[in-house]
């Protein structure tokens, strides 16, 4: 056991950091979410590229809604309560929680909201309380990373806006499943360069590494 050879494997994390210094090293103008996708998008077994599907701020508290969001929107429609659409402002938020978080995926992490600075609220996500001095829910739909799961969200917001949930789970949970995580996240030496090869948006910008002082 002693002189037994570890797998020579690579993660899925670590293709989306050798993706984005390629992509910026060639001038391409990605952001640092783009770049993730991107890498999942060539790397992943599933092609899987994770993000959020669709965001609402719901007027109350949806923790008793269907668990579909289309139909929780013709229940809130039935039942005369008012929603609104954020979805551009949580893939902006989003954006900037990536570029914070070297490359992760998960949204409101401890870490990133220490780094911001601010406490979580509509506030930091530039978001206007359409419900200002009421509680509501803000409700999120996303794709995951890896398997391409879908999955909700429902994160209560205070009268004052303050968001009191926790982490958003874009990337694969390891902790929860690290069997499936590292079927999922894994890659050979031999899966790594025939994904890479098979890109031309890598192979050619590594081609001209090559051939160019």
């Amino acid at each position: 056991a002693g002189n037994a050879v570890k797998p020579n494997l690579i993660t899925l994390p670590a293709c989306r950091v050798i993706t984005a210094g390629i992509l910026n090293r060639s001038l391409h103008p990605v952001t640092h979410r783009q770049a993730v996708l991107m890498a999942d998008q060539i790397f992943s077994r599933c092609g899987a590229v994770p993000g959020i599907l669709d965001a609402i701020i719901v007027q109350g508290d949806a923790s008793e809604a269907s668990e579909s969001l289309a139909k929780a929107k013709e229940e809130f429609a039935e039942l005369g309560r008012s929603w609104q659409d954020v979805k551009k402002y949580m893939i902006v938020a989003h954006e900037l929680q990536v570029m914070m978080g070297s490359y992760g995926l998960n949204l409101f992490t401890p870490d990133a909201v220490r780094e911001s600075g601010r406490p979580l609220s509509l506030g930091m996500l530039e978001i206007k309380d359409p419900y200002p001095g009421q509680t509501k829910t803000l409700w999120l739909r996303y794709c995951r990373a890896g398997d391409g799961q879908r999955f909700n969200s429902r994160i209560l917001v205070d009268a004052d806006g303050g968001l009191r949930g926790g982490a958003v789970k874009l990337d694969f949970d390891v902790e929860a499943d690290p069997e499936a995580a590292n079927s999922q996240l894994q890659l050979s030496k031999q899966e790594f360069v025939n994904c890479f090869c098979s890109s031309p948006l890598l192979s050619e910008a590594l081609r001209q590494f090559s051939t160019t002082d």
